[in-house]
């Protein structure tokens, strides 16, 4: 019985890479995070298309520029 379950859970719960990345945020908000941190981030963003992306206050400005055109994440 409880390997039946396993299965049904098992079955039901296939995502692919976009659904998946659709039920997660990126995020940089480390203090040690710099420019080439924001920017791997947001461009692994226009790769994958996740829910939300995060930055530290100070560089939100550059977030929204270089995400300006991706009003989906």
């Amino acid at each position: 019985m409880i390997e039946k379950a396993e299965g049904l859970i098992q079955n039901k719960m296939r995502f692919n890479t976009q659904q998946l990345a659709r039920m997660m945020d990126f995020s940089a908000v480390r203090a040690e995070s710099d420019f080439n941190d924001i920017q791997r981030m947001a461009e692994a963003a226009r790769v994958y298309h996740p829910i939300a992306v995060f930055a530290l206050p100070a560089w939100t400005p550059v977030l929204q520029d270089l995400l300006a055109d991706r009003p989906d994440i």
